[in-house]
């Protein structure tokens, strides 16, 4: 096994050598009617050292355009249309699978690493300010694991245009809360061999995702691990995005 690691070691190394990658990190992510939320979410993983973003418009009729022009005319922003509906949850699911291959094989040769997250979803390392020098630690791994800390509204009606997201849903669950279980990925676009599941990439024989301590993933219920790196996860946005958005969304998804 030690020595399995040393050649994956190598082999990565090497790969790293031969391919001059565009960017260090990019992200996708699959997004509806989600404009006024896009420009801190964007800004935000700036901040934390995202070159890219792969974002696919599934369906929108708010101004998400209006929001994304300036991130695409400075090319940070690859924005895709991904018109397909979902009446079912187990067909959207498809639908955000599908999409995250379809950015895998964009990312293949250009990106090192790839965050699949969604747009409620503020992917940061916790000791350090920058994502890229977070995951210099793991330049021996190919896919690693991050797990989400659940927000709520905190009883906010609707977030003022005035103030942040961020600024403004502060009470979360418990860390424990067994939801925070769930995980999102980052992966090395080159080493994926598909897409089943929206919270993780099959990885190709021989690789294996990890988490923040860098053990093998065993299962979907793993331990909680935010100390280095985290999610937090604004599942329901503010009140009037919960109750006009989100469940309306849950409803006809059955």
């Amino acid at each position: 096994m030690r020595l399995f690691s040393i050649l994956v070691s190598l082999f990565l190394a090497l790969t790293q050598t031969i391919c001059a990658y565009s960017f260090d990190l990019a992200v996708c992510a699959i997004f509806r009617d989600e404009a006024r939320f896009l420009k801190e979410w964007i800004e935000f993983h700036k901040l934390v050292g995202v070159q890219h973003f792969y974002l696919y418009n599934n369906l929108s009729e708010d101004n998400f355009e209006e929001v994304l022009k300036p991130y695409i005319q400075k090319g940070e922003v690859e924005l895709i249309h991904w018109p397909h509906e979902s009446l079912e949850i187990n067909r959207w699911n498809i639908i955000q699978c599908h999409a995250y291959l379809d950015a895998i094989g964009r990312a293949k040769g250009k990106v090192k690493w790839l965050a699949i997250i969604d747009t409620d979803e503020f992917l940061f390392p916790t000791r350090l300010n920058n994502l890229v020098e977070f995951l210099a630690d793991y330049e021996d791994c190919s896919g690693l694991c991050v797990n989400w800390q659940m927000f709520g509204t905190s009883n906010v009606d609707k977030i003022s245009p005035k103030k942040l997201l961020i600024e403004s849903l502060t009470f979360k669950a418990k860390e424990d809360y067994d939801e925070n279980r769930q995980y999102k990925t980052i992966v090395r676009p080159e080493f994926v061999s598909t897409c089943l599941n929206p919270h993780f990439c099959y990885l190709k024989e021989g690789y294996l995702l990890v988490d923040s301590d860098k053990k093998p993933l065993v299962n979907f219920q793993k331990t909680i691990l935010i100390d280095k790196i985290r999610i937090n996860h604004y599942w329901t946005r503010d009140e009037f995005f919960l109750n006009q958005v989100k469940i309306p969304r849950r409803v006809m998804m059955g």
